[in-house]
């Protein structure tokens, strides 16, 4: 049975007990690429800003060492055709990676709040972050938060040279295979639709 590469985490195991088993050495990507079902990036510290030539705000948190090495790998499975998930900051360092940005500090996205996806359903996730993706023109939005129908959205995702009216919550990069989710499935019920 294929099993579901974990990077740096090992809590993410619920949203993919369907997939396969969960393992968090990511040498077998480099070993047996051909038993990989998937590759998981977690949440965690900020993006490390230096991925996507932006100087460091003062309020980013980032492990270097970390991101480059999340860069490896999600560098080595694009490369061996594997399907790629990222969670959070997982999302944001995909957006780095593809040719996007990270908005480095965002205000009031904590708690529950709605997305409306590309075909026009509302779905309730959770908000645990301060960083947000800001996606090359390339990667697809399929879901985002819609500032009229959530509480904790605020229109002030902005620092001097980036400002957006809806933040992108779940964003496919076609270049890489990636499919990044803002917010934490990992945490909500398996009733949820947005699980």
């Amino acid at each position: 049975m294929k099993k579901v590469v974990v990077i740096n985490g090992s809590s993410y195991y619920r949203p993919f007990a369907k997939v396969g088993p969960m393992i968090t050495s990511p040498k077998i990507i480099i070993d047996n690429p051909n038993d990989v079902a998937l590759v998981v990036f977690t949440g965690g510290c900020d993006v490390w800003p230096g991925l996507y030539n932006d100087p460091r705000n003062h309020k980013t948190y980032c492990s270097q060492d970390r991101c480059e090495e999340e860069k490896f790998y999600f560098e080595l499975a694009i490369k061996q055709g594997l399907p790629i998930w990222g969670t959070c900051r997982g999302a944001q360092l995909f957006s780095a990676l593809c040719g996007g940005k990270v908005i480095q500090n965002v205000d009031n996205h904590y708690g529950d709040h709605t997305i409306r996806t590309i075909d026009d359903r509302i779905v309730m996730v959770n908000s645990i972050h301060h960083q947000m993706q800001l996606p090359p023109k390339d990667a697809v939005i399929l879901a985002w938060s819609d500032p009229a129908l959530s509480h904790c959205y605020e229109r002030s995702c902005h620092e001097d040279q980036y400002e957006v009216d809806v933040e992108p919550e779940v964003v496919y990069y076609p270049s890489a295979n990636a499919l990044g989710v803002q917010y934490h499935p990992e945490m909500m019920s398996v009733n949820e639709e947005g699980y």
